[in-house]
């Protein structure tokens, strides 16, 4: 029989706080876990001495069986779950299966409900809320080529303006270059609404009001 790990007649350590404790005395512990009981009995067993012990309110802690691995678990009585961690009750959500590739989690043509056959999917879009005074400006993030992933984030998403601008200049964008919305309105990524800076400290002096020409902009060429 395996057990998930449970420190007895005591507290957990400080970096095992996640980990329920039980009161049972660590000797009359082992005597039941050491039989060759079914684990039913066993979990009847330890319930039993749980209650017994317990200097919480009574039945409060309650000993299990994963569903999934089958170990035998101590866990809090409102926890409704019957899964003794996250990943186990992930494997038992077979239901999921569909949505990837091939049913494994795998690539697969042709098969699994991929890009427009997923309900999830909003084409390729994504946002990143922003604080203070431009809160209301959602950056907007798109899929990027493959040409130009070294300027994306590890996910494969890009900021629509930077991708546009490396598509108008037809090369990826450096991490220091810095683009720039002429109307200050992060929304309105319009290619002639845009200027590329050499770095940000460029893109602040212009803003103060400083004679800084921009590396690109679409009127000069």
């Amino acid at each position: 029989m395996i057990y998930k790990k449970t420190f007895t007649n005591g507290k957990p350590l400080k970096h095992d706080k996640h980990i329920v404790s039980s009161r049972i005395p660590v000797l009359e512990f082992n005597q039941i876990i050491q039989t060759k009981l079914s684990a039913e009995t066993i979990i009847v067993l330890l319930n039993e001495k749980e209650n017994l012990y317990s200097y919480r309110q009574k039945n409060s802690l309650v000993w299990r069986q994963c569903l999934t691995c089958q170990k035998i678990f101590l866990t809090y009585r409102r926890a409704i779950g019957h899964y003794c961690s996250m990943s186990c009750c992930g494997k038992a959500k077979t239901y999921l299966k569909k949505y990837s590739a091939n049913g494994l989690g795998k690539k697969c043509p042709n098969k699994g409900m991929k890009m427009e056959k997923n309900p999830a999917w909003k084409g390729g879009l994504t946002y990143h809320k922003r604080k203070g005074k431009y809160a209301n400006q959602s950056i907007k993030y798109i899929r990027c080529p493959k040409a130009y992933l070294s300027m994306s984030r590890k996910d494969g998403y890009v900021m629509e303006h930077r991708i546009k601008i490396a598509l108008e200049i037809k090369r990826p964008l450096l991490r220091t270059e810095c683009v720039h919305h002429i109307n200050h309105d992060a929304t309105d990524n319009r290619i002639k609404n845009l200027m590329l800076f050499k770095t940000n400290k460029d893109h602040k002096r212009y803003e103060w009001g400083q004679d800084i020409k921009p590396l690109w902009q679409q009127l000069l060429q």
